[in-house]
């Protein structure tokens, strides 16, 4: 594929900044830097870029301070959900996106968009309802959701809580989509009657309105302040899934992930051997096939209590799992 001059200056200035870097926070400060010295108010969307990024490194040199304010986030939603519906099964897990997957989308908001690189999902929580696909299961979707928004709202005014936890409106409306039914017909969209209404304003419903290939979910957008330090402060979101939508083919996150970075894959291509960044490892899929396997190429996953964390240069997780008792 032919690249424009914009991105060819920025995947010169992206190898140049992962080249010397030897920490993820140095590695986007370096980058943010350069973008803001190379290009000029003509373009005002990769000045956005580089602004944006630098606020992401200095959040990222204290990354397990935002981790633990994702946490708190996290442990509220599974004990909420655990005590209003103990009869579902589900599971939670959070994540800090990794640095490349975060350039990739701020830049696929740029260049195919034409739209603000902000991204609203730097940390997030997942929900995935561990039940039968019927209208029932996604009644629960919405109400976990609606829940969620009124559960956060209650706990603002709880001083003993040590985050303000402020719902932000999506940064985009969904209110129509180009998905055909006829195309994904083992796809269940939910009745009217099922549909909790006014939801659609306060966050993005994907599950009435899936994405063209199938995706659905329902995110919601927080601003999470730290009540002891309001200068540390980050937008989060919280996605509620069930496990059919996580794992429908099509819509395959994995899927969409791949054909998205083949694209900025062809404007960052950099050579893996001249990275000395802290936690990287070149072949992120070997390794965690490797790490299955008890391989010391990979760190292996800790277990504490209910969660299985494991770190690497590209994302941090964390997962919890609460299954129905029978």
């Amino acid at each position: 594929m032919s690249l424009t001059k914009e991105e060819k200056l920025l995947g010169d200035l992206f190898r140049d900044a992962i080249y010397t870097a030897t920490t993820t926070s140095e590695f986007l400060e370096l980058f943010s830097l350069k973008i803001l010295e190379n290009f000029d108010s003509d373009d005002f969307l990769i000045l956005q870029l580089g602004s944006q990024l630098y606020e992401s490194a200095q959040i990222r040199k204290t990354d397990e301070l935002y981790m633990d304010m994702q946490t708190k986030i996290t442990t509220e939603c599974y004990n909420l959900i655990s005590r209003k519906y103990p009869e579902i099964s589900f599971y939670s897990s959070q994540r800090f996106k990794s640095a490349i997957s975060e350039i990739y989308k701020r830049c696929e908001r740029i260049f195919d968009e034409g739209r603000s690189p902000e991204i609203r999902d730097l940390l997030a929580s997942k929900i995935v309802l561990l039940e039968p696909e019927t209208q029932e299961t996604l009644g629960y979707e919405y109400k976990i959701v609606s829940e969620t928004m009124k559960h956060f709202s209650y706990l603002n005014t709880r001083k003993e809580f040590p985050i303000a936890v402020n719902l932000a409106g999506p940064d985009k409306l969904v209110t129509k989509s180009d998905f055909s039914q006829e195309e994904h017909p083992n796809i269940l969209l939910p009745d009217k009657k099922t549909i909790i209404p006014g939801l659609s304003i306060l966050g993005k419903d994907y599950i009435s309105q899936p994405k063209t290939h199938g995706y659905q979910a329902f995110h919601s957008s927080y601003e999470l302040i730290d009540k002891l330090d309001t200068l540390r402060k980050i937008f989060s979101e919280i996605q509620v899934t069930t496990i059919a939508q996580a794992n429908y083919e099509p819509a395959n996150h994995d899927k969409y992930k791949q054909h998205r970075n083949d694209r900025w894959n062809a404007v960052f291509a950099f050579d893996k051997s001249k990275v000395h960044i802290k936690y990287y490892y070149p072949d992120y899929r070997r390794c965690k096939a490797q790490r299955r396997t008890g391989s010391r190429l990979y760190p292996p996953r800790i277990r504490r209590h209910a969660y299985w964390m494991y770190w690497s240069w590209y994302r941090r997780t964390i997962t919890r799992i609460k299954y129905r008792l029978f």
